[in-house]
């Protein structure tokens, strides 16, 4: 298991490259047809393989693929018939994509354009890979149009991609693009994927990132319980609050042994946070939160257990029950403890301190949605698959 979130300079564009087309009323039906342009994925494949050969793709191009080799990471340009190629990404430890995208928005508001929300957003799996993508428009000082297009795709355990393309129209084919990637990619790795739980995020009915649990095999009977989260939510017409996460856990014998927990917001680290177990089986958690030292012994009136044993408890619950976990997104210093209440068929409500959320549990216990009232928001997370 890699070490989460290498927050580095990545290789991203140094410029963005908007369609140099004035925005007058004359030529809006030029712009419609250049946003509506689409192209033809060819039938041939191009390998690419990196990592010492731990990870091998077939991408859709007549060309042999080159890769530019860098310390965690390798990148390519593929070529979709259009002015500019889409570019991808393979990352070898879990990249955050809030790291990623701050700085293409930092460089957007350097150069004084002004952006889109995010469109487009879906949320979807291919094959065991899971991914999210999206699109936003942004304006020149100039008046002039562009539009980038970017997906986020988890491999495995650790492994990451990023394609982005920086061209209007062509939202279909790099969709197509990207799954055809995903789907020819194949991964060696130490962990044998269990399952898999796709989470759909919304706010008010808007789609505005995802949740991803999943569960491996590992050595000597250990479960690790991976985590990976990302969203972007809405501050104003034309900001977002972007908040990534990555964690795992491992357990053996449904107890916690060892944890890493990583975070940001805006693209800065909020926490790097590693657990361990002493002989006691106190909790030892050692990392940064906001910028200070962590350092300190948690302990728990019960040991936290995985979700796969939370969830068979769940599935036959009939009367409130407490459960104890660690999550430094919600608290980075203490053990916290949530209360589970069946409230009918597979329907629950938990509280954590003062807040309370509506849950819809699956026939095996796990969820399936959950709401939850933020003001005049409403909160959501909705199964979009699992494996």
């Amino acid at each position: 298991m890699k070490k989460l979130i290498k927050l580095t300079v990545f290789s991203v564009l140094a410029f963005l490259l908007p369609v140099e087309v004035c925005l007058a009323n004359d030529i809006q039906k030029q712009i419609e047809g250049m946003k509506k342009r689409e192209s033809k994925l060819g039938k041939k494949l191009a390998k690419v393989s990196g990592f010492d050969n731990k990870i091998a793709l077939k991408i859709p191009s007549k060309a042999k693929i080159k890769t530019e080799q860098s310390q965690g990471f390798f990148q390519f340009p593929v070529s979709i018939g259009s002015d500019l190629p889409v570019t991808c990404q393979v990352y070898e430890s879990p990249v955050s994509l809030g790291s990623f995208l701050q700085q293409i928005y930092g460089n957007l508001e350097k150069q004084k354009f002004q952006k889109s929300l995010p469109q487009n957003t879906e949320v979807f799996k291919v094959g065991d890979k899971n991914a999210l993508r999206f699109s936003f428009e942004y304006v020149t000082p100039k008046k002039q149009l562009g539009s980038m297009k970017v997906a986020y795709g988890v491999i495995g355990l650790d492994a990451r991609m990023i394609c982005f393309h920086d061209e209007l129209g062509y939202q279909k084919t790099f969709d197509k693009l990207f799954k055809r990637i995903l789907k020819g990619t194949s991964l060696k790795e130490d962990f044998e994927l269990v399952r898999s739980d796709l989470y759909k995020t919304e706010v008010n009915g808007l789609a505005v990132g995802f949740s991803l649990m999943s569960f491996y095999k590992g050595a000597n009977g250990t479960l690790v319980e991976a985590s990976t989260g990302f969203n972007q939510f809405p501050r104003s017409k034309t900001d977002v609050m972007m908040q990534a996460s990555n964690s795992a856990k491992i357990f053996h014998e449904n107890k916690l042994i060892q944890g890493i927990f990583a975070a940001d917001q805006g693209g800065m680290n909020t926490h790097q946070i590693d657990l361990s177990v002493d002989d006691k089986g106190a909790y030892l958690i050692k990392g940064t939160y906001q910028g200070e030292p962590v350092n300190k012994t948690l302990k728990s009136k019960e040991p936290i257990q995985p979700e796969t044993l939370r969830a068979s408890i769940i599935k036959t619950l009939k009367k409130p029950k407490v459960f104890y976990d660690y999550s430094p997104e919600i608290d980075p210093v203490a053990v916290i403890k949530y209360q589970v209440k069946p409230k009918g068929k597979k329907q629950f409500e938990a509280q954590l301190d003062k807040v309370k959320f509506n849950v819809k549990i699956q026939n095996n216990g796990f969820m399936d949605s959950m709401n939850m009232k933020m003001g005049s928001a409403t909160f959501t997370q909705t199964l979009v698959s699992r494996d």
